[in-house]
Formats: structure tokens, sequence, C-alpha cells
């Protein structure tokens, strides 16, 4: 069994949110920061998925990141993968 993803612990961000470079993955990328810090208190860095990646991470977009994983999403779907 994976171990759980902390991406918050006691009101700090321990995640990172990794964003592609569409408008709508940035869009995304906001709601999703502004739902976790009001649920939280903690604000989720958001970084493109250009820049060096490290520690725990959530991927918004089709960037070069995902891509990388040698993944199929079709156009107009979206991948939540769960651990297993």
């Amino acid at each position: 069994m994976s171990k759980p993803m902390v991406i918050v612990e006691l009101g700090h961000p321990k995640a990172k949110i990794v964003v592609g470079g569409s408008a709508q993955a940035i869009e995304a990328a906001n709601i999703l920061q502004a739902t976790i810090k009001s649920i939280s208190g903690a604000e989720l860095p958001i970084i493109p998925d250009n820049q060096g990646i490290s520690g725990a991470h959530i991927y918004v977009g089709r960037g070069n990141s995902v891509e990388s994983f040698g993944i199929e999403i079709p156009k107009d779907s979206t991948l939540l993968p769960r651990p297993t």
C-alpha cells in the first residue's frame, strides 16, 4: 500500500502545484490553490512545469512533465491518478 501524500501539515504547505502553460491550466491551478488555502490556511506555491521539481507536487494541465510520464490523456479529459 502506498503512503498518502501530505500536501499540508499544521497549516504549512508540504507540496507544490505544478502547472502546464495553458490559460485553463493556470486558472485551474489558481482555483485549486485558493480551495486548499480556504480549507487549511496554507497556500501551496504554483510553479511552471519547466522549473526544477522536487518533493510532493500536484500536476495541473498538460505540460512537459506530464507528457514525459508516457500517459495518453484524451484531449477533453481529466486524469486524477490515485495510489493503488
